[in-house]
């Protein structure tokens, strides 16, 4: 039992390349193209609810959205109001489609990397892209999409940085590391820093090569941080749309980028333990309630069956991914439990959603195993 242990905790990753095209793109490109064309299909052709507004409104304008401003998603919003096609309006929402759709994508691609199965992979990324609160915000205006995607990339990333050995190839993939991650703070930091705990779980098995790691990726994780000076410089041009108004000094850009505007919004006085707790539980049904039924019993299996089909590390990475942005986030909330802070909790654990489906992933595959050995 002991040796048994041993050996999981020790068994690497595959030694196939992460990034270099394989066959298994075309599976790829199929979870690109069915997610896609739904969302873009069914995407609305106007203004539609909770931020869509105010974000169509910042991308039109090249303005500064609400705090912490998600500088990123707005570059990329006007980008995409620049293309002539159909609405201001549809072309954002495409932009959340595109961005919904390469997410599945790297969802697949993960899942894959973990189990070699493509059946697997692809029914945990289509999974993913066709659940309820998923499916929703990818074809409005909304950052959330957005974070998963980005989230994902750190994780592929990770993985990659996990396979190089010494030398150029591992400083390319820090370098690429921090990067992403210096992105993903752009758009969505609080989210992103309630999964970092997952991403430094994924490298605890490079844990020696941290330091030479920081000193090579800190001035790419500055880069991507860029967004926010972006956003410094523009307020300093008095664009059209500023959710809150021209940021004349430091002081407003840092409380603008920690939320401080939203300090009494996000604290009720009532609020307690309980509404703590049950935000926790609302999270946790919730991962399970987005793949209906059967989905749900394949997360649960695949949440067991993880510790006996792959290195502990990457376990325990999975775990602290689903917790963050679900009982952790929830923990650190200050408003009520009711029907309309409800609405608007639902969207924030997108990325404990995916980490279910890739164990979704993990269950089916075992149950076919199974199936396979009685046949």
């Amino acid at each position: 039992m002991a040796q048994q242990e041993q050996d999981m905790e020790l068994k690497p990753l595959p030694s196939r390349s992460v990034f270099v095209p394989r066959p298994e793109v075309i599976q790829g490109a199929i979870v690109f193209l069915a997610t896609f064309l739904i969302y873009a299909w069914s995407a609305p052709r106007t203004v539609v609810l909770e931020d869509d507004g105010f974000f169509i409104l910042a991308g039109y304008f090249n303005g500064i959205a609400h705090p912490p401003g998600y500088p990123l998603y707005t570059l990329l919003a006007h980008g995409a109001t620049l293309i002539p096609m159909g609405s201001v309006a549809l072309r954002v929402h495409l932009l959340s489609a595109l961005l919904g759709a390469l997410a599945c994508v790297c969802l697949w691609r993960i899942t894959f990397l973990l189990l070699r199965d493509r059946l697997a992979a692809g029914v945990a990324a289509l999974s993913l892209g066709f659940s309820r609160v998923y499916w929703s915000q990818a074809i409005i205006a909304e950052v959330y999409t957005f974070n998963v995607l980005l989230v994902l990339v750190v994780v592929l990333v990770a993985l990659a940085v996990r396979q190089a050995g010494e030398g150029q190839q591992r400083d390319a993939r820090v370098r690429l590391l921090f990067l992403c991650y210096g992105l993903a703070l752009s758009n969505h930091w609080p989210l992103v820093v309630l999964s970092t705990p997952m991403f430094v779980a994924l490298l605890w098995h490079v844990r020696h090569q941290f330091p030479s790691s920081i000193r090579t990726g800190l001035p790419f994780l500055l880069l991507g941080l860029t967004p926010y000076l972006w956003m410094w410089s523009r307020s300093q041009m008095s664009p059209e749309m500023m959710f809150f108004g021209p940021i004349e000094s430091f002081q407003d850009f840092w409380d603008y980028v920690r939320r401080k505007p939203y300090a009494e919004i996000d604290y009720s006085a009532s609020a307690g333990w309980i509404d703590k707790l049950q935000f926790a539980r609302y999270a946790l049904v919730q991962a399970g309630a987005q793949f209906a039924p059967l989905g749900w019993l394949l997360v649960l299996t695949g949440a067991l069956v993880q510790w006996y089909r792959l290195p502990r590390d990457l376990c325990i990475a999975l775990l602290l991914g689903f917790l963050g942005s679900s009982v952790m986030l929830s923990l650190l909330l200050g408003f009520d439990y009711d029907g309309y802070h409800v609405v608007i909790f639902q969207v924030y654990p997108l990325v404990a959603f995916a980490i279910a489906a890739i164990w979704l992933g993990l269950g089916l595959e075992f149950l076919l195993k199974i199936g396979r050995a009685h046949v």
